[in-house]
């Protein structure tokens, strides 16, 4: 779980515009919640959702380099949860 809160942590570096900076941070809330009630299968797919919508806003409403930072913190974060 701890490695999911520093997905947030990277996101709220960022200086992202506060609408894009919420909709990342929802998803990462909701793989917490997930992971902390046991359920990793919602978690791991939160997770997935997160890297989909910063793959979605890469070169948009984040920069390339933005959007690789929190793809590689995601993955990192589902590999330390154990997700498929």
């Amino acid at each position: 779980m701890e490695r999911i809160g520093s997905v947030g942590t990277l996101i709220m570096g960022l200086g992202l515009p506060q609408g894009t900076a919420t909709s990342l941070l929802a998803k990462v809330a909701a793989a917490q919640a997930s992971l902390a009630s046991g359920n990793l299968t919602a978690a791991c797919n939160q997770l997935q959702a997160l890297i989909n919508d910063a793959e979605a806003q890469s070169g948009k409403k984040l920069s390339v380099p933005q959007a690789d930072a929190i793809i590689a913190a995601a993955r990192g974060a589902m590999s330390a949860a154990g997700c498929p």
